[in-house]
C-alpha cells in the first residue's frame, strides 16, 4: 500500500462510471484497497459511498459532476463513450467489480 499522497494510486484507475440512458452504475478496482495510500483511504471511501448514494437519486447529475472531477487524491483521467454488453463490459475490465458501500476493516 502506498504510504503518502502523493503515491496514492499513483495514476491508477479505481473507479468507472458506466451510463447507459439514466442508469449510472458505478465499479471500484478489485485492488482499490492496496492502490489507495493510508491517509487518502477514508476519503475515498467515504467518496465512493456518496457516489453509490447519490447515484441511485441523481444518476445524470453525479455522472456530469464525475467528468471532471477532481477533489483530493481523486481525479478524472478520461470520458470516453463505448457500446458493449455487461458481460463485455466486465471481460474489458476484469480487475473491476460493482462497487458497495465499502466496509471498515
Amino acid at each position: 500500500m502506498p504510504d503518502s499522497a502523493a503515491e496514492s494510486a499513483a495514476g491508477e484507475i479505481v473507479f468507472l462510471a458506466v451510463k447507459r440512458g439514466h442508469s449510472l452504475r458505478l465499479y471500484a478496482h478489485r485492488d482499490l484497497r492496496d492502490l489507495v495510500s493510508k491517509q487518502d483511504l477514508e476519503f475515498v471511501q467515504d467518496l465512493l459511498e456518496d457516489m453509490l448514494q447519490r447515484a441511485q437519486h441523481s444518476p445524470d447529475e453525479l455522472f456530469e459532476q464525475l467528468c471532471n472531477l477532481s477533489i483530493g487524491p481523486v481525479v478524472t483521467e478520461a470520458v470516453q463513450s463505448m457500446v458493449s454488453s455487461e458481460s463485455s463490459f466486465e471481460a474489458l475490465y476484469p480487475n473491476f467489480s460493482a462497487a458497495q458501500v465499502p466496509r471498515a476493516n
